[in-house]
């Protein structure tokens, strides 16, 4: 399997470019907000360590800074990638009382 080839640059409609400086240090950004978080993910959740039950998770203050971090870069490639009037919103959808509309017993 070959290597992908390095972009220098991407162009998009709202932007002129994003340098590939610029997804670097994006990524290293998130890399360095999710730690605390990806490793307790990594040590319970995904590999269920000897003693799992004694790692500490994390904080709720932890959690919050986490996101709180992730979002300006989120947003960030939301915009790039579908326009200013994209919207993270994660609410209820058209529809979701729809189950109620009728008799389940």
């Amino acid at each position: 399997m070959g290597h992908a080839k390095k972009l220098r640059y991407i162009v998009f409609a709202g932007r002129p470019t994003l340098t590939q400086n610029e997804i670097f240090k994006d990524r290293k950004t998130v890399k360095d907000i999710i730690k605390p978080i990806k490793r307790f993910a990594d040590r319970v959740i995904a590999h269920k360590e000897r003693g799992w039950l004694t790692i500490t998770p994390p904080t709720f203050n932890e959690v919050e800074t986490c996101m709180n971090g992730l979002q300006p870069v989120v947003f960030k490639y939301m915009n790039l990638l579908l326009g200013a009037s994209s919207t993270a919103y994660g609410g209820p959808k058209a529809g979701w009382d729809s189950i109620f509309a009728y008799k389940w017993v």
